[in-house]
């Protein structure tokens, strides 16, 4: 199919993640045999795009503003599009109202009406944010949308090939505790860990703690803890304890979701491209996982919730099982999350099409 797309993000993997995420789904449409004309703002200096040779960019927009509509309409007609696709990153009401996506559509859409159908145009996809059934939503279907989604953007776990362990190096297996201490986890987690890892050596533990965001009782306890634990003949245990600021990151081998509801599980699955540890009474986290197309490799077998921060740390220091989990990953994660997000927009695609051939 032909895929018009209007949309005010530049498609270029240098750019920015949101900018690189929409190159690569571009690049995954046109894998599948699809067309596409890009239409986006124009900018002062040029762009290199790198994108397939089925994809077409032009900057024909400085503001969008609906005035602006006049200008691509007969690039709009001689490039005969069979869908239209549109992107609403978070516009105000009264800026979604006065866009020039919104014309575009309502055009379009008046269009295929008045030609009953014989018009090789078929409908129009709109990318919204998360809110399911929300306003943003509404405003879309009820000016000629034909259907709205809110995955296609979002972050596919990518997993990258991890350094293979030497069991003679000494490396340790570096460790991720997913959720913000203070927040989405108590304080007593840290200190929980830190007596697990007393009897792993091979595990270093990076925690997501804004120190200033303890009461002093708590800052005193985790340096009292740490120091503690600086002079024991474990291995050190303290000082394989990082406390990071909230939006670090670094690569790591293993991520930790087990503990967290179901909720800020799901959030973090989509922000770390690593194996992940989850618990028993997250098996609805897995379920939504697969709803969203989302690809990431899950460690079994899953932990319990009593004392789940010990039983992950022991299971994440199981080298041969992380091995196994990296080479599984490396061979068929990234192919699965890639054909995952083309296909799932792709299927969209065809059904927009099917509803409205013969209307």
């Amino acid at each position: 199919m032909r895929i018009l797309f209007i949309t005010r993000i530049h498609p270029a993997k240098h750019l920015g993640p949101i900018e690189a995420r929409l190159h690569s789904r571009l690049t995954e449409l046109s894998e599948l045999g699809h067309d596409v004309l890009v239409l986006t703002k124009w900018s002062v200096e040029p762009v290199d795009f790198a994108l397939p040779s089925r994809i077409e960019v032009r900057s024909p927009f400085k503001k969008f503003r609906l005035w602006e509509v006049a200008q691509i309409l007969p690039m709009i007609f001689a490039w005969r599009p069979d869908l239209l696709h549109l992107f609403d990153s978070g516009f105000s009401p009264l800026d979604r109202k006065t866009s020039a996506e919104m014309m575009t559509l309502t055009l379009l859409e008046t269009m295929r009406r008045a030609s009953n159908g014989r018009a090789g145009y078929r409908g129009a996809l709109v990318s919204v944010q998360k809110e399911k059934r929300s306003p943003v939503e509404m405003s879309w279907l009820g000016a000629g949308a034909t259907r709205t989604e809110n995955e296609w953007l979002r972050p596919v776990v990518t997993l990258p090939t991890r350094e293979p362990w030497d069991h003679a190096s000494g490396r340790k297996i570096q460790v991720v505790l997913a959720g913000h201490i203070g927040v989405d986890r108590p304080i007593s987690v840290v200190f929980d860990a830190l007596n697990a890892m007393r009897t792993l050596p091979d595990i270093e533990l990076t925690v997501y703690l804004d120190r200033s965001s303890l009461s002093q009782h708590d800052r005193c306890r985790l340096g009292l803890a740490e120091r503690q634990h600086q002079e024991t003949n474990h291995g050190a245990v303290g000082s394989r304890l990082r406390v990071v600021a909230p939006d670090f990151f670094s690569p790591f081998d293993v991520a930790i979701v087990a503990g967290l509801d179901n909720d800020s599980a799901l959030s973090w699955v989509e922000q770390l491209p690593m194996p992940l540890i989850l618990s028993e009474m997250q098996v609805q986290t897995l379920s939504l996982i697969d709803r969203h197309g989302t690809r990431c490799q899950v460690i079994q077998p899953l932990v319990s919730e009593i004392a789940p921060i010990a039983q992950a740390l022991r299971l994440a220091s199981n080298r041969a099982l992380l091995i196994s989990v990296w080479s599984e990953i490396e061979h068929d994660g990234l192919a699965a999350a890639r054909d995952t997000a083309a296909n799932h927009i792709s299927r969209m695609y065809s059904q927009i099409a099917g509803m409205n051939s013969s209307s």
